[in-house]
């Protein structure tokens, strides 16, 4: 039996990927913080998966999905801290 560890890299990461935009679809805070958390993860491991095959644009277009999923984490934190905020004065 050949196992080829780098095609079973790639669907694992292919299914984080997949399990990340999935929870940061939800409706719930929590869940579309973790699918932004899990999105990083996987979009940086795609990333370096094309910089150590030499493909400069899909690289940069990884960063860059790097750069919104941070964007998606900042965004969705600060509208939890201010549900969270109105619920409590009564806003």
């Amino acid at each position: 039996m050949n196992v080829d560890i780098y095609f079973i890299y790639n669907c694992i990461i292919m299914i984080l990927s997949v399990s990340g935009a999935f929870l940061a679809s939800s409706a719930r805070h929590r869940h579309r913080f973790f699918g932004y958390i899990i999105w990083l993860i996987s979009n940086g491991a795609i990333a370096l998966n094309f910089w150590i095959d030499g493909n400069l644009p899909m690289t940069l277009t990884f960063i860059i999905y790097e750069i919104f999923n941070i964007r998606g984490v900042w965004s969705n934190t600060s509208n939890e801290i201010k549900i969270k905020i109105k619920k409590r004065f009564g806003c």
